[in-house]
Formats: structure tokens, C-alpha cells, sequence
């Protein structure tokens, strides 16, 4: 959570000290990694190639965020594919406990954070296309410490895994740029 901290401290800290004439900042709601799980993004665009982001949600476990860089390969067509990295809460564990009686309504919740990277598409839309919908497909680096506890659940406490992780996910948001400037 700390690198998240960090990520989000040095968007605003950008977000404040530019001055340049073009510059973008999309707000708006979302599914995935880069909105937290269920939550919002924030995107603040300094020129039309490069965009900060920080978003925080919930996801099955609790509150969480992400923070990264945003790649605009082709930013001024309506379809602009993106590439993404970002750094945050990337894997999640939840943890139903049972004792020798069956389960004890117990649960424990891990998240645990790493590096994430991936690619998609905005759209941009209106008037002045000051909105996008923005799809991305993200690969979640995962953390030695998920991997430790995962094989930990399973080897030593002879736990099972009733939802296994997914290699790739797919985030999906609606942003509004508020600065009403292209």
C-alpha cells in the first residue's frame, strides 16, 4: 500500500505543478484493477501521449487502489489504443476458517500488492470527445509473499482453493474529461 501512496502523492504533486495548455483530467467510475476493484479513476493527461492515474474501489477483500502510467499510442483518434503499468493491489485472499466442528463463519482477507501491466482502447465520445470508455486487458505481476501464503494455505494447512487466480483480467471504465479542454 505504501507504493500505492506513493504513486497517488506523486499524481497530485503533477497534477499541481504543470502548466501546460492541453492538458486533460478524466474522472469516472469503473471495474478492475485500475479503479481498485469496483471504484474510480482519475487520469490527469500533462500532454496528449502520457497519462497519470490513480484509482481507488473496493474488491472482495476491502479498500484498495492503484496507481500508474498511461501510454496514448495514437491520442487524437477517436479509437486510442493504450498501454498501461501500474503498481497497487494485484491479488487478493480470502480465507474461510474451520475448526472440527465445520466452518466458524470466520474469514481472513490478504491483499497483497505488485506490478501490473497490460493494453487496450479508449474511446473517446461528445461533442468535443471530453469522454471515453476505456477497456484494458492487465496482467498481474504477482508478489512472492501471494505466492508464499497461496502454497501455504494448500501444502501446509491442507486448505483448498475454491476460486483460483485468472493470469489476465480485464478492466473496463467510463471517464469525463473536467477540465473541458482538447
Amino acid at each position: 500500500m505504501k507504493y500505492t501512496i506513493h504513486l497517488l502523492l506523486c499524481f497530485i504533486t503533477s497534477v499541481t505543478c504543470s502548466a501546460q495548455n492541453k492538458q486533460s483530467i478524466f474522472l469516472g467510475p469503473g471495474i478492475g484493477l485500475d479503479h481498485g476493484g469496483l471504484g474510480i479513476k482519475a487520469e490527469y493527461q500533462p500532454f496528449k501521449y502520457v497519462g497519470l492515474f490513480g484509482g481507488a474501489g473496493y474488491n472482495l477483500a476491502g479498500f484498495n487502489g492503484n496507481g500508474g502510467i498511461i501510454y496514448n499510442i495514437m491520442p487524437d483518434k477517436k479509437v486510442t489504443p493504450v498501454l498501461t503499468a501500474m503498481l497497487g493491489v494485484n491479488s487478493a485472499i480470502i480465507v474461510e476458517h474451520e475448526d472440527a466442528n465445520g466452518p466458524t463463519g470466520k474469514k481472513s482477507r490478504l491483499q497483497f500488492e505488485g506490478f501490473t501491466v497490460g493494453g487496450g482502447f479508449d474511446i473517446k465520445f461528445g461533442k468535443k470527445r471530453n469522454q471515453k470508455v476505456n477497456v484494458t486487458l492487465l496482467v498481474p505481476i504477482r508478489d512472492r509473499g501471494f505466492w508464499w501464503y497461496r502454497n501455504h494455505i494448500t501444502n501446509t494447512l491442507g486448505g483448498t482453493i475454491k476460486q483460483d487466480i485468472f493470469p489476465v483480467l480485464i478492466a473496463a471504465g467510463w471517464n469525463y474529461n473536467i477540465l473541458f479542454r482538447r
